[in-house]
């Protein structure tokens, strides 16, 4: 209970206080532009890039865990993909986006800053891969899934799209200045690392907050209720099974690191879910409705694997 209170109760209600807001219309579209814009291209580059610059990362690149935690993805996405286009009978982009919805959580926004919050700078590392590898993996096979069913045919063309888009997104690059400062052993200027704490303790408020805000204007309708029950138990019940059971499996892995794992497993769907199937305008009000219903479950599923795992 004191887990719930102390942890999950101010953390939630970061993201309620937003999406009160988003509703009531206090917070216009363009102020909300606005704070997605400064946590995503300034709060979340400064939190990642001096956490990862102050860590050891040549623990980074762990193989069992890579193992275990995207073993148990992967079956999750195929699982997904299979069952839509088998008992759904869904075109293979529709199927790639439930396959992606199942494996893909919301480590930026909530992940990061509840297992940072919750467990202090050792949770930094594992968050940081599963974040670096997501934002890669998902987004490239979910494309793909898209651009096939689709019917296209120039795969040359598109990974050159994905590979940069993803050379652009400030948070991989953040990441990846973090690892050279760090790999290299170099010390932060005081000035940089004053500026990047401070804009980066502004990050986790105002990730929840935006979180919350935008999820309050997306569209939700349970007039096609099927997809939206097969992503929301893919996320929050299939993943985090399946995650729990391969770590298992493969044994030997930092407690710390299992905790992570658990917790980011357990996460509702990734935003980025929605914002790619409203670029291929596919399964928008679905999507958007499935990221917004496993948000308000995972309310009581992460506090409940908190109390677990603490």
């Amino acid at each position: 209970m004191n887990t719930i209170i102390s942890i999950s109760l101010p953390f939630f209600a970061l993201i309620f206080a937003g999406y009160g807001a988003g509703r009531s219309r206090i917070i216009g579209e363009s102020a909300r532009e606005g704070l997605n814009t400064f946590v995503y291209y300034f709060a979340l580059p400064g939190l990642l890039f001096i956490k990862v610059a102050d860590s050891q990362v040549r623990d980074l690149l762990n193989s069992d865990f890579i193992l275990a935690f995207y073993g148990a993805g992967l079956a999750v996405f195929i699982i997904g993909v299979m069952f839509s286009k088998a008992i759904l009978g869904k075109d293979i982009g529709r199927a790639g986006l439930t396959g992606m919805a199942g494996a893909y959580p919301n480590v930026g926004y909530i992940g990061l800053p509840l297992t940072i919050f919750a467990f202090g700078d050792a949770a930094t590392l594992p968050a940081v891969l599963i974040l670096t590898i997501d934002t890669t993996l998902w987004i490239a096979l979910g494309t793909l899934c898209l651009e096939a069913g689709k019917g296209g045919s120039h795969y040359g063309e598109i990974l050159k799209n994905i590979s940069r888009g993803l050379a652009l997104n400030p948070l991989l690059i953040a990441i990846g200045l973090g690892i050279a400062v760090s790999a290299m052993e170099l010390a932060v200027p005081e000035p940089i690392s004053v500026f990047c704490n401070l804009i980066g303790n502004a990050a986790p408020p105002c990730a929840l907050f935006a979180l919350g805000a935008a999820i309050a204007t997306r569209p939700v309708s349970m007039d096609h209720a099927s997809p939206i029950v097969l992503m929301t138990t893919l996320k929050l019940i299939v993943h985090p099974a399946l995650v729990f059971i391969s770590l298992k499996l493969v044994g030997g892995i930092n407690q710390m690191w299992v905790t992570v794992a658990l917790i980011d497993a357990a996460l509702p769907i990734a935003s980025n879910v929605f914002v790619l199937g409203q670029r291929y305008n596919t399964y928008v009000s679905e999507i958007s409705s499935a990221v917004l219903i496993s948000t308000l479950i995972s309310v009581f599923s992460l506090s409940a694997l908190l109390v677990y795992v603490i």
